[in-house]
């Protein structure tokens, strides 16, 4: 009985990810929605040129990396999830 509640538990493990939400995104897209609101900051702020330059090479690039995954973009670089017709705020991890 044992072995098989801890087959069970393992084929529930596996398959986490599969059944999450896709409104939610997974800890490997949080880092790259961060690191591309960090680089569009770079890209939009920052005074030292060879920054604003590799911040504007680096958002573009993360930019058609998230677009991909099915993300959009409102506002100033912040990322969010669209139903279609508008782009909705993501859920911040806590």
């Amino acid at each position: 009985m044992l072995r098989i509640l801890l087959i069970i538990a393992a084929l529930l493990l596996s398959t986490g990810p599969s059944l999450a939400s896709p409104r939610h995104p997974t800890s490997a897209q949080w880092r790259d929605i961060r690191a591309l609101e960090s680089a569009h900051e770079d890209c939009a702020y920052s005074v030292k040129p060879e920054k604003v330059k590799q911040g504007c090479a680096t958002s573009a690039k993360l930019k058609k990396k998230v677009t991909a995954q099915g993300f959009c973009f409102y506002g100033h670089g912040v990322v969010g999830r669209s139903d279609g017709s508008h782009c909705y705020a993501l859920p911040r991890p806590r």
